[in-house]
């Protein structure tokens, strides 16, 4: 039996916000997913960690709910870093293709 799906966002620090994912991450939880993302409240001084190390399964559907928090976030100038990842949520970033999309901070504008 899979573990249940969690999906949870709160600030580390003053400038940082973590999302914990953990259990199957497809269509069925995806949108719990993007519900925790659009409550964030990141701004630009912000950025926000992802945390998939407790994550069991992961899918498009997934894999889709992350690269759109992503274009969100950075549309405001938050990055957006997977900082934790399961093997099984690796594979699937890796073999998509947008793991090193969703693991490399934007260059600092400022440096």
């Amino acid at each position: 039996m899979a573990p249940p799906f969690t999906a949870a966002a709160q600030r580390r620090d003053a400038e940082t916000w973590i999302v914990t994912v953990s259990g199957e991450l497809d269509l069925a939880t995806a949108p719990q997913l993007e519900a925790v993302f659009e409550a964030v409240d990141a701004t630009s001084s912000d950025r926000v960690l992802v945390d998939l190390a407790g994550v069991a399964f992961l899918d498009s559907s997934g894999i889709r709910a992350l690269v759109r928090a992503k274009r969100r976030l950075d549309g405001i100038g938050a990055p957006l870093v997977v900082d934790a990842v399961s093997e099984v949520a690796r594979q699937v970033l890796e073999i998509s293709g947008v793991l090193e999309a969703l693991s490399d901070s934007p260059p600092d504008p400022g440096a």
